[in-house]
């Protein structure tokens, strides 16, 4: 089986893009990238994808360990892949490589509205039939991830972002842990104020 956009050159990269479908996309494929935000885990990017004669926007997601931590990187993004099968959950597409940093970059869809902590002002004055949708579509990309039999982790208003007013996505996956290993660890993840109490 051919990978659509050819190979990373990196085996471990190619053989997930292979076994979960995903694509390798080359680097020279973006046009108009520029940097959005830094966070805990790394940098993320805007860019113009020139995908079969249609531009589409996307986000290009830099971790800052990840040419180091490659295996770990991966299996965050291998929780991420299982739950693509909806569609209240940000889709991801594939990697990229840097040509300047030679770091590997993950490539998702782009929410062109951001996060609902920035639209809540927006959203309070909508109308509750758009509330209600929004709500159902946060309440199904968490179900999603539920019957995958994992636990987001962080889950909070800045990982829950709107695209085109209404249209709602979970998003953030990163510290996604199995169900069994999340009670084993009793580790705390998240952000404080979003923490369930127990």
């Amino acid at each position: 089986m051919r990978l659509v956009f050819g190979k990373s050159g990196n085996t471990i990269i190619d053989e997930f893009i292979l076994e979960k479908k995903l694509k390798w996309i080359p680097y020279n494929k973006f046009k108009n990238v520029e940097y959005l935000n830094e966070g805990g885990f790394g940098t993320i990017y805007k860019a113009i994808w020139l995908n079969n004669n249609e531009d589409k926007e996307v986000i290009l997601k830099c971790h800052n360990d990840i040419n180091e931590n490659l295996i770990e990187f991966l299996n965050e993004w291998k929780y991420h892949e299982s739950c693509l099968n909806s569609y209240d959950i940000i889709y991801f597409y594939g990697f990229t490589e840097n040509p300047d940093t030679l770091k590997y970059m993950v490539v998702i869809d782009y929410a062109n509205k951001g996060d609902l902590r920035g639209n809540l002002p927006r959203i309070i004055k909508s109308g509750w039939n758009k509330k209600l949708y929004m709500l159902y579509s946060i309440i199904s990309g968490l179900n999603i991830i539920h019957e995958q039999n994992l636990i987001h982790c962080d889950f909070h208003d800045g990982n829950i972002l709107n695209h085109n007013e209404s249209k709602i996505y979970v998003s953030d996956l990163g510290l996604c842990q199995p169900v069994k290993s999340f009670l084993k660890e009793h580790n705390i993840y998240g952000v404080v104020p979003f923490m369930a109490p127990e």
